[in-house]
């Protein structure tokens, strides 16, 4: 997945194709409906994409600790170079007219996609965390679609959703990979002390419990965006908060050994 977006990347590394690539599919996405690329858009809010990846929480505790650590690096690389690139969002400098736009009161620079980074830091972690092929490339073509949903909507250009997804990609799945797999972390003794083993997977559930919390408190608090028209979003999102909580709850009664 890297070497092709890295392969896809060089159709866009011109400004001007970027552009006339942007019109293409703008106009080409927008046969479907608003409805359906808000409710896709939606998913690839930073928390919305937690939200999905703790469903894994109760059998994976430790993706909590990649979930704090990495998407937060993600965040961190994504913001920081939003605002060292400074690019700004078709909708701002277009005439809205020429395209199609779904109404947004986003203003912040536009490269790299943060939603499209979301999108695939789920499918580099879930390329890591999962063994079923067809969920891995279901999640994978959800990554896709996040991405395709913000030049559908009309706030992001084609170049974008690249930068996106190669640091999106890349922090999720070695992120993941360095959490499940430490080949380069001296393991520590206290791992074959199996009462020790026991606390730390205890201590990875209540971590998991809290994040889940604090997911669903900010969705509380910050509603998603487009009011009246995030229903099946919103429902996704609680749904999956829901089931990771109980699932989280009946392991930690349980306490069983580490899975990870």
């Amino acid at each position: 997945m890297l070497l092709l977006t890295l392969a896809f990347a060089g159709l866009f590394v011109a400004e001007e194709r970027n552009q006339s690539m942007f019109f293409t599919l703008n106009a080409f996405l927008s046969q479907l409906p608003d409805f359906f690329w808000i409710n896709i858009t939606n998913l690839g809010s930073t928390l919305a994409g937690a939200a999905l990846l703790c469903l894994l929480l109760p059998k994976r505790p430790k993706l909590a600790v990649h979930l704090l650590i990495s998407g937060l690096l993600c965040t961190l690389i994504i913001y920081g170079l939003k605002h060292s690139l400074d690019v700004l969002r078709p909708h701002l400098i277009l005439d809205k007219a020429s395209f199609h736009f779904i109404e947004t009161n986003i203003t912040s620079p536009a490269r790299p996609s943060g939603h499209t980074a979301t999108g695939f830091f789920i499918a580099g972690t879930a390329w890591i965390f999962l063994r079923t092929k067809t969920l891995r490339l279901g999640i994978s073509l959800l990554a896709i679609l996040i991405g395709l949903s913000r030049v559908a909507i009309g706030v992001h250009w084609p170049l974008d959703l690249i930068w996106g997804a190669l640091i999106g990609l890349g922090m999720g799945y070695f992120g993941a990979l360095l959490i499940t797999r430490p080949f380069l972390i001296t393991r520590l003794s206290s791992y074959r002390n199996s009462h020790e083993a026991e606390a730390k997977e205890i201590g990875y559930r209540i971590l998991s419990l809290c994040l889940i919390c604090f997911i669903s408190a900010y969705f509380i608090v910050k509603p998603l965006p487009y009011s009246g028209e995030n229903l099946p979003s919103l429902i996704a999102i609680y749904l999956a908060l829901t089931v990771s909580f109980l699932g989280c709850i009946k392991a930690l009664k349980e306490r069983k050994k580490p899975l990870i």
